[in-house]
């Protein structure tokens, strides 16, 4: 048969010009050259290095039981909890060699055709011991395929590349062949499929993900020693003595395509492979480039194309609105985002190149051009967005090494995305912002073998960037991460706190707050689960995060993807300088939204779902965070995490591993036991509260400790360069219990004290589920001052004030004595502290939902939201002052007109990101400040870049991100519904048949869908669908209530069928607010004020 391939497309002339000139010219290319032990090896050796594909293939099969003998010592041993068992292809096949003491499993040898002798045999279906199956033979078949023969051949075809010597395209060509020898197909090989006959998520050789990764890199050295089919007949002779039907180099190519490549690509389309979004364009772009083949033969080249734009998962017709949000971001962690997302780059450069050699067949109308799409630009940025300190990635779920990873691990970088893909980005777009990430920790720049080098242009670039590049505080409300950012140089602090869903790769991290500073993380999360059998139970469960937790329950996640239940919204985001604040809320419990509440399902505020433990009715998760700066070097955190609904409250701190030492309380140790059980082992389940065996957080917490707090207590963490200290502000009733965590997967690698504040409201209530009522439902609000610090204390000491409120008229005690609140955020008392450190006190409010109430405590009163009065010496020298229009301390007052500036947006023009808002007085300066638009189901925050006071009174805004959210292809309408076909993940809207909906995951709730040309407007209440990587029934529902007019005729009017649909962020009609605010600082005998609006006006006396 005649191969489709005729000549090299990836490993061309110029490619192998510009390799080999490097290496004959540079330093830094010399120590780049590949070298690999398998070129050493004989053609014998090197052929008999694939293992068999007639035994079941397993991976991680044996993550919990360890070795035989053994046991889970072998996790410590090895080099990764999850990979230690050590594997030598060469010297030991079909063997695991156990990290322990050395001995190998099985004991048979299984190459040589001994089925049964020894201890622990293994005949391709495991060694059972004690009820337990051993799979050594699968796992070492697996892990050797994945990490030690396809990463060797593609050594080899490296090597062939920068030498030209044959005799490594030989040993490569070898490894290939023998792949296409055990490799599944849908026909004769179809029970050689890593995960059960050939079918839906079946995978190949390996899993359904890295199945595609590795089909790529088989093209690649399909490619790369195609010439040298012919040049080197040693090649045919070796395998046509196996099979005499390879009896030439076309022979071996057919064979290559048709027992590899083709089932490869079949497999894609069948969804037997299917890989993470961004991987796959890479992977199947890359074979289509690879094939070069738009014959009449199928699949070719051209199917592939198709594929991967209408049909692959994260069809590229659409990549940029249905898989990266409006800032750049994506649905998974950051690090699965910046990784695989980011692959759609290298696709783009790929597919372009393609279409240069075929543009007939590859027109830009028919197959859009995405490598150039602005929203890619806004991707690179959002992952330098993500860095703090310039070293460390914000560890939001699946992101992130344990506690444990030493700092020298976490090197200085300027971007989340891959060294190898920035330099892409920085030669295809000609970016300036992207050469400091390409300067390496030790000053080098970047290289890359294939490419020429661009040194000085990169080093001079960086430079100029990095001089003028000061990162500031920024609100992400795509993927939903609040970024306070401070300082410079040593002196820089970073707080962040996660408001969103990441739709796969999540952990159970609702508000979650970290903390980077003195160059180091201070509130390190878990990281990446070491265990994917026991990340539930650590890594990934609330208790193992910096936020709040509600009657012990690790909220729900919907299907097996892991998917979170909801998105957060941001209500105040202001950076005013030397303070800042952010004000976010989240529903991890709700059953009910408030978004749409009269659409969705009304259940009991408890449900039992499958796991048999209750989940709560919570109306109230909210936590607002203040950033003071004191000096230069020095700042601190007041935050605040309120919390209505449930029995029991808990709020986690945890800073990093080092010393950790409690002051302010009288702990009493536990006995023995863990923080879940008293009597309970390490690692094991307890009973918990409702009677259903646990297994969290608290059965891996040992040497515990409790006591009742009745005042200020501060828990310090140290490591050797710095610390943080935690100073709670108990309400009555708190309970504090602390002990050492280890992680379940490996205890040794690491221990950390984790601390939990806790309170209880009426345990008569714990084993029932009765409808909660604003009687029985508890109210917390934790109060933290957070310092970090070096070898001194700034702070000397922080104290909850008792205030006093006038809400209508009268004024009032208030003691902050909250257990049974009568409504929403109003019902609240007023948080007031006072914070006293070396150079001044802070006095501070915080009473966020407006209520306009007067607050007055040690002198200081205000109306605002939140509110900061700086004294020195006993007279003020700084007021802050956020939503609110008055704040008074002695004979100092600052006053603003208004507290919330409201509007409503009247138009919107799309390709400019401009909106026209009515309502907004004159006179304001609202460049650089955050707005909300909001309905009565949904919410999103915008900067405004740019604004333009209108004749009309109106204003001109113009935002710094697209509003598009979403998008798709009309494939009918019905009264209300346009309905569509495609991968919109983050739709989630579930129709229950009656009227109503379960909103399980849709941040399209409330948004707004248009037709293309801006006409056909209509708020919508949601897209049904949940994420699924391949295409599914998308209906855009529309807000009857609001567009009774939304009929079948109407409808198809605006929206034909094959005509596209856009979905954004706000609409005409919506609401839009921007916090007031306004700083006075004293200078000399003036004062110096920031404000938003110029009715900002202070007086003295």
């Amino acid at each position: 048969m005649q191969s489709r391939k005729q000549h090299r497309t990836f490993s061309t002339d110029a490619v192998r010009k510009t390799i080999r000139q490097n290496l004959a010219t540079h330093e830094w290319a010399k120590k780049m050259a590949t070298q690999h032990p398998y070129a050493d090896l004989n053609d014998e050796k090197v052929y008999a290095l694939m293992p068999t594909a007639s035994i079941k293939w397993v991976g991680l099969a044996n993550e919990l039981a360890g070795c035989p003998v053994h046991g889970t010592e072998i996790k410590a041993k090895g080099p990764d909890p999850r990979y230690c068992w050590v594997i030598d292809p060469v010297n030991h096949p079909y063997k695991l060699k156990c990290s322990v003491e050395g001995e190998f499993y099985p004991s048979n040898d299984f190459g040589s055709g001994d089925r049964t002798s020894g201890d622990f045999p293994d005949d391709g279906t495991g060694y059972v011991q004690n009820g337990q199956r051993y799979y050594f033979l699968g796992e070492y078949c697996h892990r050797a395929y994945i990490m030690y023969i396809v990463p060797g051949m593609v050594a080899l075809a490296q090597m062939y590349e920068q030498t030209g010597d044959l005799e490594y395209a030989r040993k490569a060509a070898l490894i290939l062949y023998r792949i296409a020898e055990e490799y599944p197909n849908s026909t004769d090989r179809r029970d050689r499929c890593f995960d059960g006959s050939y079918g839906v998520y079946s995978g190949m050789l390996s899993d359904r993900i890295w199945s595609s990764e590795a089909l790529r890199k088989h093209a690649i050295v399909y490619d790369t020693i195609f010439d040298a089919l012919d040049e080197d007949p040693g090649i045919v002779d070796f395998i046509r003595r196996r099979n005499p039907e390879i009896a030439s180099a076309e022979a071996y190519r057919a064979y290559i395509e048709e027992h590899l490549l083709l089932p490869g690509i079949q497999a894609h389309f069948d969804r037997v492979v299917s890989p993470n979004i961004g991987t796959v364009q890479k992977a199947l772009t890359t074979v289509a480039s690879v094939l070069d083949d738009f014959s009449d033969r199928h699949p070719n080249s051209l199917d592939i194309i198709r594929w991967l734009y209408e049909k692959a998962p994260g069809p590229e017709r659409y990549f940029f609105a249905n898989v990266i949000h409006k800032d750049g971001s994506s649905f998974e962690s950051p690090s699965y985002d910046a990784h695989c997302r980011s692959e759609i780059l290298e696709a783009g450069v790929i597919m372009e190149r393609l279409r240069l050699r075929h543009p007939d067949e590859l027109p830009e109308k028919k197959f859009p051009d995405f490598l150039h799409h602005p929203r890619l630009r806004e991707f690179i940025n959002h992952y330098a967005a993500m860095i703090c300190l310039n070293r460390f990635p914000i560890r939001i779920a699946d992101t992130g090494g344990s506690p444990g990873t030493p700092k020298s691990h976490w090197k200085i970088t300027h971007n989340m995305v891959s060294k190898e893909l920035m330099d892409r980005a920085y030669r295809e777009f000609g970016d300036p912002s992207c050469a400091p990430a390409l300067i390496e920790p030790d000053g080098s720049v970047f290289h890359a073998l294939d490419r020429e080098p661009m040194d000085e242009q990169i080093r001079a670039d960086a430079e100029t960037v990095l001089a003028h590049m000061e990162k500031t505080s920024e609100i992400r409300d795509g993927y939903k991460a609040a970024i306070l950012r401070r300082g410079r140089g040593e002196h820089r602090g970073v707080v962040t706190l996660f408001y969103g869903a990441p739709r796969t790769h999540a952990h159970n991290d609702p508000l979650n707050l970290s903390l980077f500073a003195r160059g180091e993380d201070l509130m390190p999360e878990l990281g990446y689960p070491m265990s994917w059998k026991l990340g539930a139970a650590w890594e990934s469960n609330i208790f193992g995060h910096n936020t709040a937790i509600v009657d012990r329950k690790d909220p729900e996640r919907h299907h097996h993807w892991g998917c979170k239940l909801d998105v957060g919204m941001a209500h105040a985001f202001v950076d005013a300088g030397p303070v800042q604040l952010v004000d976010l809320e989240q529903e991890p419990y709700r059953i009910t939204s408030h978004r749409a509440d009269d659409d969705l399902e009304e259940q009991p505020s408890y449900h039992r779902p499958t796991d048999g433990r209750p989940t709560p009715q919570v109306d109230v998760y909210r936590r607002f965070v203040m950033l003071v700066d004191v000096s230069k070097e020095d700042f601190y955190v007041v935050d605040v995490f309120r919390l209505r609904g449930g029995i029991e409250h808990h709020l986690a701190i945890h800073g990093p591993q080092g010393r950790a030492s409690l002051s302010g309380v009288r702990l009493k140790k536990q006995s023995g036991g863990t923080l879940g059980d008293p009597t309970g082992h390490y690692g094991k389940p307890y009973v918990d509260d409702l009677g259903e065996s646990a297994l969290d957080p608290f059965s891996m917490i040992t040497n515990v400790s409790r006591g009742l707090l009745d005042g200020p207590a501060s828990i310090t963490y140290s490591t050797d360069s710095a610390g943080v200290r935690f100073i709670t502000l108990p309400e009555e009733g708190t309970l504090l219990e602390a002990g050492d965590g280890r992680p379940p997967a490996n205890p040794e690698q690491y221990k950390l004290k984790m601390a939990y504040l806790s309170r209880k409201g009426d345990e008569s209530l714990s084993n029932t589920f009765v409808l909660r009522t604003e009687e029985n439902r508890l109210s917390s609000q934790f109060v933290t001052v957070i310092e970090p610090r070096g070898s001194k204390a700034v702070i000397t000491s922080a104290q909850r004030l008792e205030a006093k409120t006038d809400a209508k008229g009268e004024v009032q005690n208030a003691k902050c004595k909250m257990q049974n609140a009568k409504s929403e955020d109003g019902a609240f008392e007023p948080v007031c502290i006072q914070v006293k450190r070396k150079g001044g006190t802070e006095l501070i409010v915080m009473q966020p939902g407006y209520s306009a109430r007067v607050v007055e405590a040690e002198g200081f009163s205000t109306d605002a939201a939140y509110a900061v009065a700086t004294s020195s010496a006993g007279r003020p020298n700084r007021v802050v002052l956020f939503g609110g229009t008055f704040a008074r301390i002695g004979d100092f007052s600052l006053k603003l007109n208004a507290a919330i500036l409201r509007g409503k947006i009247s138009a919107v023009d799309r390709a400019r990101r401009t909106v026209r808002i009515e309502g907004f007085p004159d006179k304001l300066n609202l460049a650089g400040q955050r707005i909300r638009f909001h309905n009565r189901r949904h919410s999103a925050m915008y900067t405004i870049v740019s604004a333009q006071a209108l004749a009309d009174g109106a204003w001109k805004l113009t935002l710094d991100f697209d509003s598009c959210i979403g998008a798709g292809k009309v494939t009918g309408v019905a009264d209300g519904i346009l309905k569509s076909c495609g991968q919109m993940v983050f739709a989630g809207l579930v129709p229950k048949g009656d009227g109503t909906f379960v909103d399980r995951y849709s941040e399209y709730v409330g948004a707004t869908v248009e037709n293309a040309s801006g006409g056909g407007a209509f708020a919508i209440r949601g897209i049904t669908g949940i994420i699924a990587y391949y295409n599914q029934p998308h209906d855009v529902h529309i807000d009857r209530e609001a567009h009774p007019e939304a009929n079948e005729a109407t409808l198809r009017v605006s929206y034909p069928e094959g005509s596209e649909f856009f979905v954004y962020d706000y609409g005409v009609g919506d609401e839009a607010e921007v916090l007031n605010w306004a700083t006075a600082t004293k200078s000399g005998d003036s004062w110096e004020v920031r404000s938003v609006g110029e009715g900002c006006r202070v007086s003295i006396g």
